[in-house]
């Protein structure tokens, strides 16, 4: 709130007390609490300031507490454009029925240009094409807004242009955001600077955290990256993909399965919804091996319309693609493969660049004598990396039944993959005592660390036994090498299944 605003809130109180004063003859007059109202508008503006939603829903909270004692045109307006920032704000952080836009709207009706621009704004933000009040259609925004010399002006302003005018937002974003970069506001859609130090001068930015712990978790810094998640959805209870990232961070950092379904369902209680959480719920219960509830849960995802329009393409089409992949392994898990090829099928279209869905395809191709099928979709696969260690199995076996002359080659393939795999789980069993991580979940991330690589162990020595198995029926040049090699794979994979640890 400007100076100016400031004063004639103050010159308004002072009318309104004289006129409390001049009525009610002989009845004790009553004192109007100026220095209590005076309190509210100040911790209001401080809160303002801040930049950020918590800090804007702070400053509300005082404000409408000193709308209650008293109305004036300069709070509405200071009401209105607050409000109008929670709006914009909760819609790009995905936070719905928060009840601001019911605020708003209680508000008026407006006859202020602004006040009725930024009622549409944050009724309109974030659709297609949405309608703009006739009479101000041809008003430019720039004479409604301070952009030069406020930062919350110039913040409505390029949101303005870009829901209503986005054909111009260009000419004027790259300037703005340059003048007023130091501002929490604008560090929100480009954060600058060291945002650790930051956060230490204002750990209430709930968004920034958010950002902050997205980029920990990429580092592996999960205890950080649990902090800023936990704190941020304690500053935004209502934050269901704060929560949902914090599920992330137990299951796939700290390979913690009953903590992540408790935030993924902590989530859904906050947003039914929320692609992200049902897809982290889903696959908890495929890897619980309830492929049934994990179908399911997939089909609540794929049939939740007002859940995918919040999402950009890229994400849609990703999750998407993964939710018709895992209906396909659920299917083919339980023996249903006329519905894993169906799913899996329908999964390409989706994430055609996942090597998974070509591994999965060529597994079914190749349990219905497929081969030529099979055999593209295997390698396929091992276009996306070494993680298919089986796909060259696979593709040993097709070799041998047509006599190709490339079976050793797969086999070898094969295990060698196996032994990177493990080699690969062993290292990140040593690297656990560098993780920022406290000692006893260390010791239950390296149990369930240890329990992969016996589950490793086992599965991929099946295999390397039916490779053993073959490989003397077929003859190849450096048979003998390519024999004790596999050999040492097989003795090393045997080891993991027995202790699940080093040899």
């Amino acid at each position: 709130m400007t100076r100016r605003r400031y004063t004639l809130l103050c010159c308004f109180l002072g009318v309104l007390i004289l006129g409390l004063s001049a009525c009610g003859g002989h009845k004790a007059r009553v004192r109007f609490p100026i220095e209590q109202y005076q309190a509210y508008v100040k911790e209001g503006n401080q809160f303002f300031e801040k930049g950020h939603l918590w800090g804007w829903r702070q400053a509300d909270e005082r404000y409408e507490k000193a709308w209650s004692m008293a109305k004036s045109d300069e709070l509405l307006e200071h009401r209105v454009v607050c409000l109008a920032l929670q709006a914009t704000r909760e819609r790009d952080e995905l936070i719905f029925d928060s009840g601001v836009r019911e605020k708003i709207a209680g508000l008026g009706p407006f006859t202020s240009p602004q006040l009725r621009l930024l009622q549409a704004l944050a009724t309109g933000y974030g659709q297609t094409k949405p309608p703009l009040p006739a009479d101000l259609t041809s008003v430019p925004f720039e004479t409604i807004f301070d952009s030069q010399n406020s930062d919350a002006d110039a913040y409505l302003f390029l949101l303005c242009l870009k829901t209503f005018r986005p054909e111009k937002q260009q000419e004027v974003q790259v300037a703005l955001e340059e003048k007023h970069n130091q501002s929490n506001i604008f560090r929100y859609s480009a954060p600058l600077g060291n945002i650790d130090e930051i956060l230490q001068a204002d750990p209430d930015f709930a968004e920034l955290r958010l950002y902050r712990g997205h980029l920990c978790f990429q580092n592996a810094e999960l205890t950080k990256a649990r902090e800023h998640f936990e704190t941020a959805a304690k500053l935004l209870p209502d934050h269901a993909e704060a929560v949902n990232s914090l599920g992330d961070v137990y299951l796939f950092g700290f390979r913690d399965q009953t903590k992540a379904l408790e935030q993924y369902e902590a989530a859904l209680r906050i947003d039914s919804d929320n692609i992200k959480a049902l897809f982290g719920k889903g696959l908890i219960f495929h890897y619980q091996g309830k492929y049934g509830e994990s179908s399911r849960l997939l089909d609540t995802l794929l049939q939740q319309q007002p859940g995918w329009e919040y999402l950009g393409e890229t994400q849609r089409q990703y999750y998407r693609g993964q939710a018709y992949y895992y209906k396909a392994y659920n299917a083919y898990l339980s023996d249903d493969l006329v519905n894993a090829r169906r799913w899996v099928d329908t999964a390409k279209g989706y994430v055609p660049n996942f090597g998974g869905v070509y591994y999965l395809s060529g597994l079914l191709h190749f349990r219905l004598r497929e081969m030529d099928y099979a055999e593209r979709d295997f390698l396929r696969a091992l276009e996306d990396g070494r993680e298919y260690c089986d796909a060259p199995y696979y593709l040993g076996l097709i070799d041998r039944a047509r006599q190709g002359d490339s079976v050793s080659a797969y086999f070898l393939a094969c295990g060698d993959c196996y032994r990177t795999s493990l080699k690969e789980l062993r290292k990140r069993i040593a690297d656990i005592p560098k993780i920022d991580i406290t000692e006893a979940e260390k010791q239950v991330l390296r149990g369930k660390l240890e329990h992969e690589v016996t589950e490793l162990g086992q599965t991929a020595g099946k295999i390397l036994v039916d490779i053993l198995r073959i490989l003397p029926q077929i003859e190849f040049e450096g048979k003998e090498l390519q024999t004790q090699l596999l050999t040492e794979v097989s003795e090393e994979l045997n080891v993991a299944a027995a202790t699940g640890s080093h040899p």
